[in-house]
């Protein structure tokens, strides 16, 4: 990918973003280095509004805790994880 931003630059300029569908985390080594180097930021999300991130913010949140299975949790999502929790143990609450 490197190899192609440099030739594409020589021909058209850098571009103006750099779209990738994975997150940091995933990005190869070769990229983050390019990157720095022409002081471009990978992780970083722009927002329209204070209402979009709480939105994004909310739906990660229930989809985190309700639908997501947790491999600590016996591949459940937290929220049914507690419900069977409360259901079978009398000693576990909701505070």
């Amino acid at each position: 990918m490197v190899r192609i931003l440099e030739r594409l630059s020589t021909e058209r300029g850098y571009p103006a973003f750099i779209r990738s569908d994975n997150g940091p985390e995933f990005i190869a080594a070769a990229l983050v280095e390019w990157a720095e180097h022409h002081g471009v930021i990978l992780d970083m999300y722009l927002f329209r509004s204070l209402s979009e991130v709480r939105t994004l913010t909310e739906d990660w949140r229930t989809e985190y805790n309700e639908e997501r299975p947790h491999s600590s949790l016996g591949n459940m999502p937290p929220v049914i994880y507690a419900r069977q929790k409360l259901d079978g143990d009398p000693h576990w609450r909701w505070y």
